[in-house]
């Protein structure tokens, strides 16, 4: 959407589905908390936890009309990742997931010689959104339960029911994003698991909330959230002025100079060795034409085999 002058929209439509998603979090948060342990106690029981990712991850392989190649995407990257995640590496999902999802797509960007045109800016959206919004409120609680699952994984398979159009899945994504990471708090609070890095954070510095803690967390969420739906409006319309004069191979040069040097100085040597290793696999998976999402195996892989074994 950006390259055909759509980024503002784009934007408008994922921060709008952001904010509604802010306000789902805030009515369904209480009844699912209400469920979380027993539902959590029982997948871990039977072993439910593995067969779900399992399933999950054949479906977004089955979806695709090049079937063997997206299994191919799953298995390198899953290589890719049980690898790096298992050689004691100080921080091995920057240099992981910048590479395979960032810098690669740059890269790409840049062999492409990609251009960024006008921009229209333009304030009024039309878009159904009963259907996104449901579908985000039943699919979303996944992301408590089943740990290396994505915003972008369960967006993928909650439209395989709701069958949305482009405009209605970006508001979808939108909401979906904003409850994974919301629901990541309520995951720590209720099952002491983290399924974010921001969740990690808190449980680094406060460990485990308490109910008033928690309260505060979903209080700042509800603030922030509604701040910068009219941030990101705002901001948005002026980096787009901003972009479509700029040349956009020197962005993404610049941009993945930036993340070498953050990746060397955080990860090390052997981080930077990752990235490069990581943005090239990247390039080669985006190259066979699935869709992107099957590249998550990286993490995907590792916790299957974790909790079967």
């Amino acid at each position: 959407m950006l390259k055909k002058g759509l980024g503002f929209q784009a934007v408008k439509l994922t921060s709008l589905g952001c904010l509604y998603g802010i306000f789902i979090f805030i009515l369904i948060s209480f009844p699912i908390s209400l469920i979380a342990k027993g539902v959590y106690n029982f997948s871990l029981s039977v072993n439910l936890i593995p067969i779900l990712l399992i399933g999950i991850s054949l479906n977004l392989i089955l979806v695709e009309r090049k079937k063997f190649l997206a299994f191919l995407v799953f298995a390198i990257s899953g290589i890719l990742g049980l690898t790096v995640l298992n050689i004691g590496m100080k921080e091995p999902l920057l240099p992981l997931l910048t590479g395979l999802f960032g810098t690669s797509s740059m890269i790409l960007a840049i062999k492409d010689k990609t251009r960024i045109g006008k921009q229209e800016i333009n304030q009024e959206i039309k878009i159904g959104k009963r259907k996104p919004l449901i579908t985000s409120a039943l699919a979303s609680p996944l992301s408590i339960f089943l740990p290396a699952i994505s915003s972008g994984q369960i967006a993928v398979v909650g439209n395989q029911f709701s069958k949305l159009d482009k405009k209605e899945f970006l508001f979808m994504l939108g909401s979906i994003n904003i409850l994974t990471m919301a629901f990541s708090f309520l995951a720590l609070f209720l099952l002491s698991k983290t399924r974010t890095g921001s969740a990690v954070a808190i449980e680094s510095l406060l460990g485990v909330p308490t109910t008033s803690f928690f309260l505060l967390i979903a209080t700042t969420i509800l603030i922030s959230g509604i701040l910068s739906f009219f941030l990101a409006e705002f901001l948005s319309k002026k980096f787009l002025i901003v972009l479509e004069k700029t040349n956009y191979t020197k962005i993404c040069i610049a941009t993945i100079l930036i993340i070498s040097l953050i990746t060397f100085i955080v990860s090390g040597p052997f981080g930077f060795l990752v990235l490069v290793i990581s943005t090239f696999t990247g390039v080669y998976c985006i190259s066979l034409g699935v869709n992107r999402v099957n590249m998550m195996g990286c993490l995907l892989l590792q916790t299957i085999l974790f909790y079967l074994l």
